[in-house]
């Protein structure tokens, strides 16, 4: 069952939503709604990604997921996004910035990681992601002399 909610809009921001809403082909309200979903999404998505960052202990990608609607696949990806442009800007290896970021959060289970990073790979089409993962592991288990 679809909801509808009201909203008023100044002119010119009434002006602005139409000029969007015919270059795409869409009725105003389908445009508004279609953003209106898109803007959920990633707040949604932004928040999950915001809490796991503040302590990966104390929740996990599976209950991130469950609370947010999202897919683990897709907290993860993003996780990993995120890695991926830090490294860049840092000009760290990701490897680095991942273990700078985690080392020590034991709570991380290294099964679930390369479970949610195999799945991602696979999706992806991107077998790096999942060799990056691995490394990871590896230079964890070397820095804490196993």
């Amino acid at each position: 069952m679809k909801r509808t909610i009201v909203v008023q809009l100044d002119q010119p921001e009434a002006e602005r939503l139409e000029r969007v809403a015919r270059s795409r082909n869409l009725s105003a309200s389908a445009c508004l709604a279609q953003a209106g979903v898109d803007a959920a999404h990633d707040v949604l998505l932004d928040q999950a990604v915001a809490r796991f960052d503040q302590d990966p202990t104390a929740v996990s990608i599976s209950e991130l997921a469950e609370e947010s609607g999202l897919a683990m696949e897709e907290i993860m990806q993003e996780i990993w996004r995120r890695d991926r442009l830090t490294a860049a800007a840092t000009g760290q290896p990701v490897a680095e910035v991942v273990r700078s970021q985690y080392r020590g959060r034991h709570g991380l289970s290294e099964e679930a990681l390369l479970a949610s990073c195999s799945s991602i790979a696979d999706q992806l089409n991107d077998p790096e992601f999942l060799d990056q993962a691995r490394a990871i592991v590896r230079a964890m288990h070397n820095e804490m002399g196993r």
